[in-house]
């Protein structure tokens, strides 16, 4: 779930599957070492988890195995709570190469389960692209009727309206009904109508929700987007959350 306010990333636990038993894993407890590429990312707090604001988040480019008590309770990470930072690295957000020394972190009080004193070991790269391309209006209660203020442009004829994005949905047999678009055109709402409400996918066939919510991404050239189904329910989808594998993400009024 997200909050209004949350403009990038929702601060939540992130608990990934279990890992197969005898993976080569790291042990957070031992304050094991690790080198990893990474995605740097600020994100704010979500109101849920009120001592993770501000956290900075290193969503890594492959996810690792953490050793739990026995090998059966190893499991994965996609995401490390960055806890410590040298204040002279100068980097907010970016691809980065990173080294440090991992520990586990009390359930509910971090962004994540894990966290690393972290330092930079390799080069960086401008976080300015990725944020253009991922990130979600800022919510403004009472401003538009998605708090986005008034659309840049609506499309209602649809039928006359080509776009790899009308192709996908109709392949998971939803259509789209109209489109507006926010943030200079960058940033666009599909107003969907389909036989299954988007949360009972979620519930009930995950998977199939996660890999929708994937291809309508791509077919969005990688652009972050927002849906809404018949019932006024949103949901938002970015570069992060396909990387983490959580599908959709649901926009709380």
């Amino acid at each position: 779930m997200k909050t209004f306010g949350a403009a990038l990333l929702f601060a939540g636990i992130v608990f990934a599957s279990l890992s197969a038993v005898g993976e080569e894993c790291y042990d957070a407890s031992a304050q094991g070492a690790i080198t990893a590429s990474g995605f740097l990312l600020a994100s704010l707090s979500d109101d849920s988890v009120p001592d993770a604001a501000n956290c900075l988040r290193l969503v890594l480019d492959h996810p690792i195995c953490i050793k739990g008590k026995t090998p059966q309770e190893n499991h994965t990470v996609a995401a490390l709570c960055v806890v410590k930072m040298p204040a002279s690295a100068g980097i907010t957000s970016g691809s980065v190469m990173a080294g440090g020394a991992l520990k586990a972190l009390p359930p509910g009080k971090y962004c994540e389960d894990v966290g690393i004193d972290l330092h930079l070991v390799g080069p960086s790269a401008s976080g300015k692209e990725f944020d253009r391309k991922n990130s979600y209006p800022v919510v403004q209660r009472g401003i538009g009727a998605l708090g986005y203020g008034q659309p840049d442009r609506t499309i209602w004829d649809i039928a006359a309206w080509n776009h790899p994005v009308k192709e996908t949905l109709a392949n998971y047999k939803f259509v789209i009904e109209r489109v507006e678009t926010f943030e200079n055109g960058t940033f666009s709402v599909f107003y969907v109508r389909g036989p299954w409400a988007i949360d009972y996918l979620r519930k009930q066939y995950n998977a199939y929700s996660v890999k929708m919510a994937e291809d309508i991404f791509s077919a969005n050239y990688s652009w972050a987007y927002e849906l809404v189904d018949a019932d006024g329910r949103r949901y938002q989808f970015n570069a992060v959350e396909k990387r983490m594998g959580w599908g959709f993400v649901d926009l709380i009024p």
